[in-house]
């Protein structure tokens, strides 16, 4: 059994179509003889045996109605059997065949984003009448983001490092973040690229390369597209729509950097990524300063033990397992010389 797609539909090609089709004929005949052999009898009892005399041809004629009948009702019944074994496997083989064609993704692409949701709430959410309807509001709300990974950049071999020094012209500690990863297209195509960066921050331009790490365009901030949002801290969104003839690569690296300043005597290191990640190494340098605390808002099981080295003015935070959007960490560097009232 095989199947191939012709002009948008599903074809379902059966090797054994030959072989089925002359097993039916084979019993289609068993019927027809099974049908005369009866009428024979028939005739042969009804018809035929009245009008002999002899009372040895009438014994012969009624055994050989008799068989005859007989065998014909053999034939008869066998094919009801056999139609009966048939038709029940036709409908478990229609059924896979049906089943096959439904979870098919040249079916499921023909959906609209309603009817795809709804089979996704139908395989998320479980088949539990006393549950409370709160539950089945989170479970939806799931199974939207669920599809809305059809409109993510996935990111990998995500590496950020962050030099931290005293700038003593502004008399504020300074963090430069030097980001590098890959993006991979969806549906053979790359969304566009977002960088988040919190009020007073600058953005360098953004480089893009090949796959076999070619440079192929600087990005400046004139050429993104901005949106403001607000959470806990104000924060700037530049979107850039990645050209289409950039799809010839199976994957791009990004690189970026970006300067943020803090305070006086103490700067907070936050990042927080907007898409899936995978393969996250996250490195903070303190050429000035200490390393004083530092949080990750996720699941500790996720990472290695972070690494500080002993003056703590180095450290590292390391995954390589696959990080949700919206995760984040927050690290403080301050005046070794200040207490923790900075």
């Amino acid at each position: 059994m095989s199947r191939k797609k012709e002009s948008d539909k599903i074809v379902i090609k059966n090797n054994d179509v030959d072989n089925t089709n002359n097993i039916k004929k084979f019993f289609t005949s068993i019927l027809f003889i099974g049908i005369i052999l009866v009428l024979i009898a028939i005739i042969i009892t009804l018809v035929i045996v009245p009008k002999v005399n002899n009372s040895f041809g009438e014994i012969a004629l009624q055994i050989l109605g008799g068989g005859l009948s007989t065998v014909g009702t053999g034939f008869i019944v066998g094919y009801a059997i056999d139609v009966k074994k048939n038709a029940s496997e036709y409908t478990k083989e229609i059924g896979n065949q049906l089943q096959k064609i439904i979870v098919d993704k040249s079916f499921v692409r023909t959906l609209n984003d309603d009817e795809k949701l709804s089979i996704c709430e139908k395989l998320i959410i479980p088949n539990d009448s006393k549950r409370h309807t709160d539950i089945d509001e989170y479970m939806k709300s799931k199974s939207r983001k669920f599809l809305d990974f059809s409109d993510i950049n996935f990111r990998t071999n995500f590496a950020v490092t962050v030099e931290v020094s005293y700038d003593k012209n502004l008399e504020k500690y300074k963090s430069q973040y030097s980001f590098s990863h890959r993006i991979y297209k969806i549906n053979n195509e790359y969304k566009p690229l977002d960088i988040k960066l919190e009020k007073y921050s600058t953005l360098n331009p953004t480089i893009i390369k090949s796959n076999n790490n070619k440079e192929l365009k600087r990005v400046t901030a004139e050429e993104c597209k901005r949106n403001k949002h607000t959470d806990t801290i104000e924060r700037e969104i530049f979107s850039y729509d990645i050209p289409q003839e950039y799809c010839r690569f199976p994957f791009l690296i990004i690189e970026r950097n970006v300067i943020e300043y803090g305070h006086k005597h103490w700067i907070s290191l936050n990042w927080s990524s907007l898409t899936p990640i995978r393969d996250l190494t996250y490195e903070i340098i303190c050429h000035d300063g200490i390393i004083k605390d530092y949080y990750i808002f996720d699941n500790s099981d996720l990472y290695e033990t972070p690494k500080i080295s002993d003056d703590r003015k180095r450290m590292v935070i390391k995954t390589t397992q696959w990080v949700d959007p919206y995760t984040g960490i927050c690290v403080i560097v301050a005046n070794p010389s200040k207490d923790d009232n900075f």
